[in-house]
């Protein structure tokens, strides 16, 4: 590397501008094409006459990324749209683990927020310097850019545009959506004109309108006070206390949710079921819905409140000792829902995907949920979490999911989409506040937000040739979950990911939960979410979440359909 100097040569091709950076032997470099040769600090750095370069990189890169910055002109406030593409090649011997990781590390800190670039020259500047890298990115031989701008109407067509559809929808989407959040406690009617920022009488409108369509009721004369109804569970029952199961009836299962919609979707996959609820206009109130899947008794619940608040932890730690006190001989937890899914820019085999299905198992550290605290930056710019870690002491569970993953990948198994699409049908007819059906391919998009003022939008992995995979259906993968205030970065959740192999992030509310289920000996516990967002599952806009939480609750039918009798 010592005898190397880092070569950049403009080019034009068409409507777009190309960047070669290559790493050439000072004694190879053509003096007659230099431009300027950087000195001090930059001293290995070359810059090149513009040149014509007849092949463009997508002939023959080992590798390549594909991405879009959405910018915003501080001065007009127009928003401008560029495609980037990023073409790698590699040294001899280089083997594939280090191709992937070069390309990938190399991109995420091309657009790292700290220090990313704004203008063309220090775009370029920054490629240059980090090619430089000899210990990081030694394999890397050569990279290009190749910029294109887009047309205004695509450009037009950015996330920066606010939600424009009439303001009563929009209202009447957030009041469900806060109202269902609390279930099953009620919410008063101060708790929704302060979510809506709306005047009165619009929400009593819109509340109203709600219950024309029977998705909420009042739960008191003067209509302070509103709950959601269960339209898709026709067993419901109200009570004051849990009535008392024996013998077989015995649940041996227990399914903790956090979201209505995710309840909504394990409930569909169960028989002979019954809901029981207690609704209290003060305090924290229950619900239970029993039934059967496959040979197993199980009870799912929703946590009533969730956030980060005190009183929200506390009641969230409650209802599972609850849970757990009142059924007695649950053996498995099952923690079931909606994650963030962790993009693999370059290799589309460990590529996560919007509506993949992951379970938690042990990483090599043998960990399979981190929940971090908080983080700190060291003086040498190094980032510090406290981390708390859970894994179950009783395997049975992981290792089936293990077994499993092998059959339902498989190109021939339909089990999962025949039974998402039974559950998806059976509650499009019972309900019709949400849809369970598979959101289109063209929604599922990759976004990373350096500043508020730039949007990055990346393309996904290109499918390679020999890839033997399933397309357009959830694919099962398995690996380690992790959650914490800190992740709210972008970077900093690839990072962190990176560093602890986690495949998912959960929101931050789950930490008290897993106390509870440890403290109260359970040994055997199991996380199955579905992948809504490339977060943390927190995005209540994101069209997948339902179709997510649906493919979640199916992966658990037959998780538990293949348990052995307990």
């Amino acid at each position: 590397m010592g005898d190397e100097k880092i070569v950049m040569t403009p080019t034009k091709r068409g409507k777009s501008t190309a960047i070669r950076l290559e790493k050439i032997k000072k004694s190879n470099i053509d003096l007659n094409q230099v431009h300027h040769s950087g000195g001090g600090a930059h001293s290995r750095l070359v810059v090149n006459k513009m040149a014509k370069i007849e092949d463009g990189g997508e002939e023959c890169a080992e590798l390549s990324m594909e991405f879009r910055c959405f910018l915003v002109n501080k001065k007009t406030s127009e928003h401008i749209c560029e495609k980037r593409v990023l073409y790698f090649w590699f040294r001899e011997n280089s083997d594939h683990e280090q191709k992937i990781c070069g390309a990938r590390d190399f991109f995420l800190e091309l657009i790292n927020p700290d220090d990313f670039p704004g203008d063309y020259p220090h775009f370029i500047k920054k490629a240059m310097k980090l090619l430089e890298k000899s210990d990081q990115y030694y394999a890397v031989l050569r990279v290009e850019v190749e910029m294109t701008p887009v047309s205004p109407e695509i450009s037009a067509q950015t996330p920066f545009e606010e939600d424009n559809r009439p303001r009563d929808v929009i209202v009447q989407e957030q009041l469900l959506s806060e109202i269902e959040r609390h279930f099953p406690n009620c919410v008063d009617i101060n708790k929704l004109l302060e979510v809506t920022n709306e005047d009165h009488d619009m929400v009593i409108s819109q509340l109203q309108q709600l219950i024309d369509k029977k998705l909420i009721k009042r739960l008191d004369d003067e209509g302070n006070k509103y709950i959601r109804n269960l339209l898709y569970d026709k067993s419901v029952r109200e009570m004051k206390q849990m009535p008392v199961q024996q013998g077989i009836k015995k649940p041996s299962i227990a399914i903790i949710t956090s979201s209505f919609f995710e309840k909504m979707a394990i409930d569909s996959m169960m028989s002979d079921k019954t809901t029981f609820v207690k609704f209290k206009q003060e305090g924290d109130g229950n619900v239970y819905t029993i039934g059967s899947i496959g040979k197993h008794r199980v009870v799912s619940t929703k946590l009533p409140i969730v956030g980060r608040d005190r009183s929200a932890l506390i009641s969230s730690g409650n209802s599972t000792t609850r849970l757990l006190g009142t059924f007695s001989d649950v053996e498995h937890v099952i923690l079931l829902g909606i994650c963030g899914g962790v993009p693999d820019y370059v290799d589309y085999r460990k590529h996560v995907r919007l509506g993949d299905i992951i379970v938690s198992v042990p990483n090599s550290k043998g960990i399979s949920y981190i929940f971090a605290d908080k983080v700190e930056r060291s003086a040498d710019n190094i980032m510090k979490f406290s981390l708390k870690s859970w894994n179950a002491k009783d395997l049975v569970v992981s290792e089936l999911s293990e077994s499993l993953q092998t059959v339902l990948n498989d190109l021939k198994s339909n089990t999962l989409e025949d039974y998402m699409g039974e559950a998806a049908e059976e509650l499009g007819t019972l309900q019709n506040a949400h849809s369970f059906s598979r959101p289109q391919d063209s929604s599922d998009i990759l976004y990373m937000r350096p500043d508020k003022d730039k949007l990055i939008r990346i393309e996904h992995p290109k499918i390679p040739e020999d890839a033997n995979i399933k397309q357009k259906t959830p694919i099962v993968r398995l690996g380690c979950l992790a959650s914490g205030r800190p992740f709210e970065e972008s970077i900093l959740r690839s990072d962190f990911a990176i560093r602890h192999q986690v495949i998912g992030f959960d929101p931050p509310l789950f930490d008290q939960v897993m106390e509870s289920v440890v403290g109260n000996c359970k040994d055997s516990f199991i996380f199955i979410r579905g992948v809504s967002d490339y977060e943390d599952g927190a995005n209540q806009k994101s069209v997948w979440k339902h179709y997510a939480a649906l493919s979640a609750a199916a992966f658990a039918r037959i998780l538990i359909e293949n348990l052995s009798n307990l």
